[in-house]
C-alpha cells in the first residue's frame, strides 16, 4: 500500500492534469449543446349526464361514480399514449415525421403521469431540440386524445365525456453542467490512475 502511495504522489500532477482536462472538456461540450425544450399540457376528463335527473325516470349515478369513471378513462389515456399507433397519429397531426421506426421507442416518446390514481387529470410532456416542434407536438397530442375521448363517449348513451386542457407550456430545460462535469471528473481520475499504473509497469 505504501508503494502505491509513493507512485501516486510522484504522479500527482499527471493525475490532476488528466482529471482537469476531462472536466473542462465536459463543461465545454455541455456548453456547446443545443438547448432541449420541454413542452407539457394537462388534460382534464369529466363525465356529464346527457340529461338532468328530473328529466328521466331512473336514478342517475352520483358525482362519485362520475369521478371514478373519469379517473378510469384518464388511465386509458396513459395507455393510449404508450401505443405506437397513437404516437404516429400525433406526429401526423402535427405534420412531423416519426422520430423513430422502432415500435418500442415510439411508445416512450411521451412522458405521461397522474398525481394520484383517483385523479382525472393527465399530465403529458414531450422533449425536443426544436422549440416550435415541442409546442406543435404537445398541442397535437392534446388534440388527438380529445378526439379519442369524444369517440369513446359515443359508447355511453346516458352521459358524455368532456375534456379540457390548459395552454401548452414550453420551457428550455437547464443544461446538466454539474452532473456531466462530476461524471467526467470521475472518469478522468480513474483513467489517470490507469495511465500511472501503465507508466510504472513499463519502467
Amino acid at each position: 500500500m505504501k508503494d502505491y502511495y509513493i507512485v501516486f504522489k510522484k504522479s500527482i500532477w499527471l493525475v490532476l492534469f488528466v482529471t482537469v482536462v476531462f472536466a473542462v472538456v465536459s463543461y465545454l461540450m455541455t456548453l456547446s449543446q443545443k438547448p432541449m425544450y420541454q413542452s407539457s399540457v394537462a388534460i382534464l376528463i369529466d363525465r356529464v349526464p346527457s340529461r338532468a335527473q328530473n328529466e328521466v325516470e331512473y336514478y342517475q349515478y352520483d358525482n362519485f361514480y362520475s369521478q371514478a369513471v373519469s379517473a378510469s378513462l384518464s388511465s386509458s389515456l396513459i395507455d393510449w399514449l404508450s401505443s405506437a399507433s397513437t404516437t404516429a397519429k400525433i406526429f401526423e397531426t402535427a405534420n412531423y415525421p416519426l422520430p423513430n421506426d422502432d415500435v418500442r421507442a415510439l411508445a416512450k416518446v411521451f412522458t405521461v403521469s397522474k398525481k394520484q390514481e383517483a385523479s382525472s387529470v393527465v399530465n403529458i410532456s414531450y422533449s425536443s431540440k426544436d422549440k416550435v416542434q415541442a409546442e406543435r407536438i404537445i398541442s397535437a397530442a392534446a388534440e388527438v386524445l380529445q378526439e379519442k375521448v369524444t369517440e369513446y363517449s359515443k359508447n355511453d348513451s346516458s352521459a358524455k365525456f368532456i375534456t379540457g386542457s390548459d395552454q401548452p407550456v414550453v420551457i428550455s430545460a437547464p443544461k446538466q453542467f454539474t452532473i456531466n462535469v462530476l461524471i467526467a471528473t470521475f472518469l478522468g481520475f480513474v483513467i489517470s490512475l490507469g495511465l500511472v499504473s501503465i507508466r510504472e509497469a513499463l519502467k
